[in-house]
C-alpha cells in the first residue's frame, strides 16, 4: 500500500494534469443520463421530504435501492441524481443527512445521551457516529454539544 501511495504522488507531481484529467472523466460519466424524461425537480423535491419530513434516513438499514424505489427510480438513476445534484455519493449523502440532523438534537435535547441520539439519526455504532460526526462538522459530537452549551449561556 505504501508502495502505491508513493507511486500515485509521484505520479501527480511529475504530471500535474493528471488530477484535471481525472476530474474531467468523472464529469463525463453521466453524459449519457438515465434521468432522461423524469422530472429531476420533482424527484428532488421528493428525496428533500422523504428525508425532512419522514426522516427515512434514519433507518439504519436504508441503501441506495431501498430509497430509489421510495423515490420510483432505478438505482443507477438516483445514484446519477445524488451525484448530479449533490455532488456527493449516496453513502456520503445519508451520513451527512444523518450529522446534521444529530447536530439539530445535539443542540436542543442536552438530556439524551450522545451514543442515544447517533443511533437514534440512523448510525449503527458509536464508532461509526463519531467518525461521520468529527468528518463532516469537524469536531466530535460531544464537543460539539459542548460548544453549543457555551453558546446558549454565554451573555450577550
Amino acid at each position: 500500500i505504501g508502495v502505491a501511495l508513493v507511486l500515485v504522488l509521484s505520479a501527480l507531481l511529475i504530471f500535474p494534469e493528471l488530477l484535471n484529467d481525472v476530474s474531467d472523466a468523472a464529469k463525463l460519466a453521466y453524459v449519457n443520463t438515465t434521468l432522461s424524461g423524469i422530472d429531476v425537480a420533482g424527484k428532488i423535491a421528493e428525496l428533500e421530504s422523504l428525508i425532512d419530513i419522514d426522516k427515512l434516513h434514519r433507518d439504519e438499514s436504508l441503501n441506495l435501492s431501498a430509497l430509489a424505489e421510495n423515490l420510483h427510480l432505478t438505482s443507477h438513476q438516483l445514484s446519477e441524481l445524488i451525484n448530479s445534484h449533490y455532488g456527493v455519493g449516496f453513502s456520503r449523502f445519508i451520513r451527512e443527512r444523518r450529522v446534521m440532523d444529530a447536530r439539530t438534537i445535539l443542540s436542543q435535547d442536552y438530556r439524551s445521551s450522545v451514543l442515544s441520539i447517533g443511533l437514534t439519526v440512523g448510525f449503527g455504532s458509536q464508532s461509526s457516529f463519531y467518525s461521520a460526526f468529527r468528518e463532516v462538522v469537524g469536531e466530535s459530537p460531544a464537543a460539539f454539544r459542548k460548544n453549543q452549551s457555551v453558546d446558549i449561556n454565554t451573555p450577550e
